[in-house]
């Protein structure tokens, strides 16, 4: 019983996304009840097929936050093929921001050639988003024109031009269209390859480290500083 829209256009019009996101959300309220264990996921896809830039406003992603409801948005090339697809969960969603949707495969400049192996086999993802995503994103990008081989050893790195290193290994698939698939929490340059590279560790820094106790009933604000940005940690108690 869930709602699904589709949503196809030449300009990627964040209203109407606005006013899919409403309608999904209502007939899922609907369809809650005593019949129902769980509320029902709806899906929205919205295509457009022009080469220009494409940005989503915060309005989008706040009706979207808390929601069952999950989002695609995907570039149409002229074959009516998809060059790439952004997919985000409802209940994923952290952040009100905007999204600049626009990806676009690259060679790799010397910067970061020296930090692979020679192979001929890569590429390099280069978002026109910067930093934060309004939550996790499943993000799918056709690359089969870069030679990559799908041997169960394709890694998707971050790279950190701030340091000059590659960060966040990630084992990828490419399936039999050439298309990949990666999941990330903020956006960058991430470089595909064949070649398995040594990255670094994930680092945490507590800003403030000192033992904290609590009385029953109040609360506490914890920060940490997480190098590479995006990463996820977790909280612990010793006396739960």
């Amino acid at each position: 019983k869930e709602a699904d829209i589709s949503v196809k256009q030449d300009s990627l019009d964040g209203d109407k996304i606005q006013t899919a996101v409403n309608v999904v959300n209502q007939k899922n309220t609907q369809y809650k009840g005593d019949k129902f264990t769980t509320a029902s996921i709806g899906e929205i896809d919205a295509v457009f097929s022009e080469d220009a830039e494409k940005t989503i406003g915060e309005s989008v992603f706040e009706g979207l936050k808390d929601q069952n409801v999950v989002l695609s948005l995907s570039k149409e090339n002229d074959n009516a093929e998809n060059d790439y697809t952004w997919t985000f969960e409802g209940n994923t969603i952290s952040d009100s921001v905007k999204l600049k949707t626009s990806i676009a495969v690259e060679e790799l400049d010397d910067s970061v050639k020296q930090l692979i192996p020679d192979d001929d086999a890569n590429c390099v993802l280069d978002f026109s988003q910067e930093g934060k995503l309004p939550g996790k994103a499943e993000v799918t990008v056709n690359v089969a024109d870069k030679k990559l081989v799908n041997d169960g050893s394709v890694y998707c790195y971050y790279y950190d031009e701030a340091s000059g290193k590659l960060l966040e290994k990630q084992p990828v698939t490419i399936d039999a269209d050439g298309n990949v698939t990666i999941h990330i929490a903020h956006c960058c340059k991430y470089v595909l390859t064949n070649a398995e590279v040594e990255v670094p560790n994930v680092e945490v820094k507590i800003e403030e480290p000192e033992t904290k106790k609590l009385e029953l009933g109040s609360t506490i604000q914890l920060s940490a500083t997480v190098t590479p940005e995006g990463e996820t940690i977790s909280w612990t108690s010793d006396n739960p």
